[in-house]
């Protein structure tokens, strides 16, 4: 083997130490150009500044304090004093740490790593509260469990009280259930003991707090607090159709940890659908859900409660809480209604154009009447906006059902089960009704950023688009497909509103009840539909929700090649008729060629027989 072949081993190395430090040079001069953005410094001296003295570690409070420093050169001798040096240092340390949020604590508490006395000091230091603050949205992974370990192991008499407190304040952190169910087998042996030793020397006193601890889920246990009725009784609830609408299950047995909704149109009614994935835990994407589908296609139960997507008028009727094995616990009268007026006080050649307002009818036993609710708040800001209100159709009558509960026992809406079907009141002919009007009002002031930190984000060329609080939704769909944009966080009593780029989509040109055979329209339920897609449709959609942007949506539109068609489709439909209109056109003219063929033959003969009796 040649001296050039082999490998020096040597020259690997300083080349793979160069490479470390490098990577770990460009590390920390890149955590400390955050740090500086973060500093809000003036110019860019001082953000270069601070680049450069990225290697630099801060002092120690020891090495800049003015008290003589003490080095004992006979520990043994010195052992007490020594202690109680460390120990005085200790408490001036923690005195200072006051962690705001969860990084700064985990900063804090690894410059304690190998010390466990030093850590259950700043726990015992910080306090329930304060460590319930720090970590409000969770606490970091491990850390859980080497919390209980220091707790458990460094445990002292006095500060059961503290501990105390600081397991309580950790109980009500974000996803604590988790955490507490992550927990290795030696974490959960530390909890049991800390528990242990906390039930010995305080008492029972603490015996709810361990319980809470063990299982937070009793904290927000909320059926206990409401009983069942012991007869079944329907609270009444009247919803716009195209909504998504949120049945809670109000009280149910502490035992039952499943639920199933039925559905019957009419109670008694022979009917019944069981809605339900038998675990109580169907989940439906909304975003996929087909107005006009059926009831099963658009549900979800979530902790007990049925969520409908896209309520229509057909699924109006009781809605009952229970069990597989028939038990009932909670009911529903459902009455949605659709729209059958939209007015725009503002425009009157709008007013014209919707379908005029029903009459109302008053007789003996009842009297119809629509009740609005109050206006919704300005969908946008700083531009022209508009509101909304909503008006119910409401029957007055003292003959309604008792068993119906509502917030007057004279009043129900129209479609309720409450009312007398005697009344006539069940037909299509009456609705709710839609006001809209436009408004205008001013955005929120916005943090400003100064022009020295403008112009370091641009020399850095750091998107600062997050900070706007806006969620971006990425959409691709084909041609010719039918597609439902839903405005992210949006209920019924919410303002919502849609914007294609920098253009307004206003309900008074936009609204489904204005024009039934529009392709691109908003329903009743703040719904954006596309029937169907067309190239032109791609682009930009922002979504604003109570007057704030909300979301944006950047629609992306196809074309759909190769795909298999099928016979129902609208162009495979087409596509048969002309092709059997082309065989009937030629089947008709072959049968046109035949029968003058047929003529022209038979006249011939006559012809040529005419002549020969002539010649005769």
């Amino acid at each position: 083997m040649e001296k050039s072949d082999m490998i020096n081993f040597s020259s690997l190395e300083k080349e793979l130490q160069a490479a470390l430090e490098a990577d770990r040079k460009y590390q920390r001069e890149n955590d400390a150009k955050f740090r500086a953005l973060n500093q809000n410094v003036a110019s860019y001296e001082e953000f270069r500044d601070i680049v450069l003295a990225s290697h630099l570690k801060p002092l120690e409070r020891k090495d800049i304090s003015g008290a003589p420093r003490k080095q004992p050169w006979n520990p043994i001798a010195f052992g007490t004093k020594h202690e109680s040096a460390s120990s005085e240092e200790v408490q001036l340390q923690l005195s200072e740490i006051k962690p705001r949020s969860a990084s700064e604590f985990i900063r804090d508490w690894r410059r304690f790593a190998g010390s466990s006395l030093e850590k259950y000091s700043l726990l015992v230091s910080l306090g329930g509260k304060s460590l319930q603050e720090i970590f409000r949205t969770e606490v970091s992974l491990g850390l859980l469990g080497e919390f209980l370990l220091i707790l458990s192991q460094c445990l002292k008499s006095g500060d059961e009280e503290i501990v105390i407190g600081v397991l309580d304040g950790l109980s009500g952190t974000g996803r604590f259930g988790l955490n507490l169910s992550l927990l290795s087998q030696t974490e959960q042996k530390a909890c049991e003991e800390l528990f242990h030793k906390l039930k010995v020397a305080v008492g029972d006193s603490s015996d709810a707090l361990m319980v809470s601890y063990e299982a937070p889920e009793d904290k927000e246990d909320i059926f206990a607090s409401r009983a069942c009725p012991a007869f079944l009784v329907f609270d009444t609830a009247a919803f716009l159709a195209d909504m998504t609408i949120e049945l809670p299950c109000h009280c149910k047995p502490e035992e039952t940890h499943s639920v199933v909704w039925y559905y019957q149109k009419q109670i008694g009614s022979v009917n019944t659908k069981v809605l339900t994935d038998f675990e109580g835990t169907k989940m439906v994407e909304s975003s996929k859900v087909v107005r006009g589908s059926d009831l099963r296609s658009r549900f979800s139960i979530r902790l007990f409660s049925l969520v409908i997507f896209r309520v229509q008028k057909a699924d109006s009727g009781h809605y009952i809480c229970g069990t597989a094995s028939g038990e009932f616990f909670y009911g529903y009268d459902v009455d949605v209604q659709k729209v059958l007026q939209v007015s725009f006080p503002w425009n009157v050649k709008l007013r014209t154009q919707v379908q005029a307002e029903p009459i109302g009818i008053k007789t003996e036993k009842f009297q119809v009447f629509t009740r609005y609710g109050p206006w919704s708040k300005c969908d946008r800001c700083d531009v022209q906006g508009e509101q909304m209100r909503v008006g119910h159709c409401y029957v007055k009558s003292t003959y309604l059902h008792v068993r119906y509960q509502r917030e007057s026992d004279t009043v129900a809406s129209c479609g309720s089960s409450a009312v007398p079907q005697q009344f006539g009141l069940s037909s299509g002919s009456y609705g709710a009704k839609l006001e809209v009007r436009n408004c205008r009002i001013p955005c929120p002031p916005k943090p400003t950023t100064s022009p020295e930190r403008q112009a370091l984000l641009k020399f850095l060329e750091f998107d600062n688009r997050s900070s706007t609080g806006v969620t971006i939704h990425f959409h691709n769909h084909p041609t010719d497909s039918d597609l439902v944009l839903t405005c992210p966080g949006a209920k019924p009593q919410c303002a919502v509103a849609w914007d294609k780029g920098s253009t307004p989509l206003y309900r008074s040109q936009y609204i489904k009840s204005l024009n039934k055979t529009s392709r691109v329209f908003i329903d009743t339920g703040h719904h954006l539909h596309f029937r169907p897609l067309r190239l032109e449709d791609k682009g930009s959609y922002f979504c604003w929700l109570q007057g704030e942007l909300a979301a944006e949506f950047r629609l992306g539109v196809y074309l759909h090649l190769g795909r298999l068609r099928q016979i129902s489709d609208p162009e495979s439909v087409y596509a048969l008729q002309v092709i059997l209109a082309c065989y009937a056109g030629i089947f008709a003219m072959f049968l046109l060629t035949v029968g003058v063929r047929f003529i022209w033959q038979i006249s011939k003969d006559e012809t040529s027989a005419d002549i020969d009796r002539t010649f005769k």
